[in-house]
């Protein structure tokens, strides 16, 4: 499957207001705006049906749970945020 167009990689001091005004967090899940955020225009040039795709690389986790070696636990959180007049 292929995409239409890329994700970005932004933070509150590397976001250019002039060409993306009103976008992304003011802050990081955090408070922090130290933190980044991953970025993609939804308007103009975009069109219906578009598609971004947002690929990771694979993480290799060694089991650290209390509870033993044989009872792992992961936990992966996705925070987003939606800004816009017709959002």
């Amino acid at each position: 499957d292929t995409d239409n167009f890329d994700w970005t990689k932004q933070s509150t001091a590397t976001r250019n207001t002039k060409y993306t005004p009103n976008t992304g967090p003011n802050a990081d899940r955090s408070g922090s705006k130290e933190g980044f955020y991953m970025y993609i225009e939804t308007s103009r040039p975009r069109l219906e049906g578009e598609k971004a795709r947002l690929l990771s690389p694979v993480f290799s986790i060694a089991p650290k749970n209390p509870y033993g070696p044989t009872n792992t636990a992961y936990c992966f959180s996705f925070f987003y945020h939606m800004y816009g007049q017709h959002i």
